[in-house]
């Protein structure tokens, strides 16, 4: 099971955590996992460690309505939606049928997508998570990347609905939707970047990076969407976005042994002498 947990805590001069409760909270295995993850949430406070705030004189000053996320993920699920036993079988039958890159079982798998989409009774998040099959259905297929777009807005209409706004108007989602927001949203920036959209592409690269950074999902997919984010910018002649997501990338990428482009090297000690300009 995998949760998140939305708290509220207020912070003395001394840094230390008072006031702290939960706002709200989300789990994969239904509400009678939601009070176990919010326990163990509370528990991790007096780890974290805060430096107060100070006024114009240099003083501490004490914080009041400090908002945090706290993530449970399962390793090695970190890129699973789980949806229940109905979710997963058809889930499962997808990655056959891609990995086998069999047209007809693609077909086959495509339209019992189709079928449980036409099912109204479904919830925002499973819509979304089915577009979400379905588009990678369809690149399986090879069809046309305008096809293959509508199907992943389709699937952001759903996922991008908040489940929880919290103070100052800040919206916090499932962690499913959460994983879509990285994982559909990636997808959704390639079909603009194939299109030279450069300014839909890098808002939505920057949208997805930012989820899976606030749920703290790590993958190596996220190497090559640091690239591929870098030539959005820079074709936009954001030297700022290209450094940073450039860096980002070469650093991220040690860790998966994924070398960055050689081919890139010099647009980046371009772009980094324009930023310091």
């Amino acid at each position: 099971m995998e949760g998140i947990v939305v708290l509220q805590f207020d912070l003395t001069e001394e840094g230390k955590i008072t006031n702290a409760k939960v706002l709200w909270s989300s789990s994969t295995g239904g509400d009678g996992y939601k009070e176990s993850f919010s326990k163990a949430a509370l528990k991790t406070l007096p780890s974290w460690k805060y430096r107060p705030q100070k006024n114009q004189k240099g003083e501490s000053i004490p914080t009041k309505g400090i908002v945090n996320q706290v993530t449970f993920l399962v390793e090695g699920y970190e890129t699973t939606i789980n949806l229940g036993t109905d979710f997963r079988k058809i889930l499962q039958s997808t990655d056959r049928a891609i990995n086998r890159k069999n047209p007809k079982k693609l077909e086959e798998a495509l339209t019992k997508v189709n079928s449980v989409l036409k099912d109204e009774q479904i919830s925002d998040t499973e819509k979304a998570s089915y577009f979400y099959l379905k588009s990678l259905l369809l690149i399986a297929l090879d069809r046309d990347n305008k096809e293959i777009q509508q199907v992943l807005l389709s699937s952001k209409e759903y996922y991008s609905i908040p489940e929880f706004i919290g103070p100052k108007g800040a919206s916090f989602y499932s962690l499913n939707k959460t994983k879509l927001l990285s994982f559909s949203g990636l997808i959704l920036a390639t079909t603009y970047l194939k299109q030279e959209n450069w300014v839909k592409a890098e808002e939505e690269y920057l949208s997805a990076l930012k989820a899976a950074d606030v749920a703290t999902i790590k993958n190596a997919r996220f190497v090559r969407a640091l690239i591929q984010l870098g030539i959005a910018s820079y074709n936009q002649e954001k030297w700022c976005y290209v450094v940073s997501s450039w860096e980002r990338a070469k650093s991220l990428g040690k860790g998966y042994n994924i070398p960055f482009p050689a081919e890139l090297e010099n647009a980046l000690d371009y772009a980094s002498d324009r930023y310091k300009q």
